[in-house]
């Protein structure tokens, strides 16, 4: 389009010249297909340029096509030029662009994150790009928490998937309509670990324990072998029924700082409910050990509910996840869930908290900026990212991000659309759930 804006704006007496691409995405299984559907579109395009707006444009040469593939691949800089990219689906009804107008919304089937710093365009992800998981990483303050309550309010209100959510320091709950979900508390749904439910055998419910233990609590091999010794006792949970008796217990003192998950009594019909539903565990106010623990064991559970094909088109939302980002399970559900339609959205400040095998598995991925280098250099390296593009992350405001996407090469940085705190237009009756 270079060369034929140039030559309408020189026509109209216009100082500055602006560049533009437009490029046409076509997909087929015969090559031959593909260029003749390309050159089909490519005409349809310029028909309605020149029909509607009196621009010309003309096809890139074989250089031009280079750049724009080095670009596509990352491997050099935008250079400022600016892109529209037309998906081929939607071509059938293509009308002549306006100048200034944004697209509507409303024609997009997805969820909406908010808009495109560059273009002001509204920035849409498809509601089937959730289940293949999606990383928030950014240092406090920068948006992380909002942007999870974004996306459970978006997803609840367009999406077929319900939501649950764990939220450790009770930032996330303030922030997430409460006539749209449910806030639980762990104290109304206990767990005891010497306990086992019934529907999960005693091989599975073992391994289970053991990664928590392992994993969340950081325990050495013999004393994880030596509780659970204890845990696969039928008889340990009338043994220790007593919490003074579990202090004596050379090994299952180490549990005293949450002492509730060995002596509590389990209601696991109640928590399967809670889970199938949309729900987010509010576990501020609990120990840390308890807490990670806790919500560890929610993890483990939600995964072999997934993994026995008995939870689907579900949501899994985890706000500080560095808590149990090491659990067999949370990779186990990244590594299946997609199969079984389970997404899972995680959040966390330091993106060396996330194991490579994790992030390996992750679809979409938001980097919140920074002025520290030494967080910029973290995201680089272990992305592969070239350092032009997280330059940028410098200049990123509060609650502005870095979209990074695996069906899309591009870096697309985008200014994060808040929760609409949809409780006070319920209470005033503007909107009905």
């Amino acid at each position: 389009a270079e060369d034929g804006i140039r030559d309408v704006e020189r026509s109209r007496g216009l100082g500055d010249v602006y560049k533009r691409q437009i490029k046409i995405h076509v997909s087929d299984k015969l090559r031959e297909n593909a260029i003749r559907n390309a050159e089909t579109y490519a005409e349809m395009v310029k028909g309605s340029f020149k029909l509607g707006l009196g621009i010309v444009l003309r096809e890139a040469s074989a250089k031009e096509v280079n750049k724009i593939i080095g670009y596509e691949l990352g491997i050099i800089p935008r250079q400022g030029l600016k892109t529209i990219i037309i998906d081929s689906k939607r071509l059938a009804a293509i009308q002549p662009l306006p100048l200034k107008k944004k697209p509507s919304i409303e024609k997009y089937n997805g969820i909406y994150l908010g808009m495109d710093l560059d273009s002001g365009w509204p920035v849409v992800i498809d509601e089937d790009i959730l289940i293949k998981h999606m990383l928030l990483i950014g240092p406090t303050g920068r948006g992380k928490t909002t942007t999870l309550a974004a996306l459970i309010e978006n997803s609840l209100s367009a999406s077929k998937y319900t939501v649950l959510g764990l939220d450790f320091k009770g930032d996330l709950i303030e922030l997430v309509p409460r006539e749209i979900i449910s806030i639980v508390y762990p104290i109304d749904y206990p767990i005891n670990l010497l306990v086992k439910p019934d529907f999960i055998s005693k091989v599975d419910w073992a391994l289970m324990i053991a990664s928590l233990l392992s994993k969340v609590l950081g325990l050495d091999n013999k004393r994880v072998a030596n509780i659970m010794n204890t845990i696969v006792d039928e008889n340990a949970f009338k043994q220790y029924s007593d919490p003074s008796k579990i202090l004596l217990d050379p090994d299952l003192a180490v549990l005293a700082n949450a002492i509730e998950l060995i002596s509590s009594k389990p209601e696991y019909d109640k928590l399967l409910n809670i889970i199938s539903s949309n729900t987010i565990f509010d576990l501020k106010g609990y120990g840390i050990a308890y807490q990670n623990m806790y919500a560890g064991f929610i993890v483990s559970l939600t995964s072999y509910l997934v993994s026995t094909n008995k939870l689907r088109r579900k949501l899994i939302v985890v706000d500080e996840a560095w808590r149990i980002a090491r659990l067999d399970s949370l990779y186990n559900l990244i590594k299946e869930g997609r199969s079984r339609e389970v997404g899972v959205i995680l959040a966390s400040q330091n993106i060396e908290d996330i194991p490579s095998e994790l992030i390996e598995n992750i679809h979409t991925l938001l980097i919140f900026g920074s002025h520290n280098d030494e967080y910029i250099d973290k995201v680089s390296r272990i992305l592969g990212l070239k350092r032009h593009y997280l330059e940028q992350l410098k200049r990123l405001s509060v609650g502005e991000a870095l979209l990074l996407s695996v069906s899309d090469p591009h870096p697309v940085y985008i200014r994060i659309e808040p929760p609409t705190r949809l409780e006070n237009m319920v209470k005033h009756k503007i909107l009905k759930y």
